[in-house]
């Protein structure tokens, strides 16, 4: 996986858990601060979008 990507999966019912995947110290220079994130994912069926939450970037 290439540094700075997301991983995640979704069960039948949508649920899912994810983690960010980053190198050591690549976020220090911001910390501290904060994103908002969400997940928009793309399937046959149409276009599926997750609530955003607030993910801390803490030294």
């Amino acid at each position: 996986m290439a540094p700075g990507c997301a991983l995640g999966t979704l069960d039948a019912k949508g649920r899912g858990a994810m983690a960010f995947v980053l190198d050591s110290g690549v976020l220090a220079p911001t910390a501290p601060a904060s994103l908002d994130h969400a997940i928009v994912a793309f399937p046959s069926a149409g276009v599926l979008a997750s609530d955003a939450t607030r993910v801390w970037i803490q030294p």
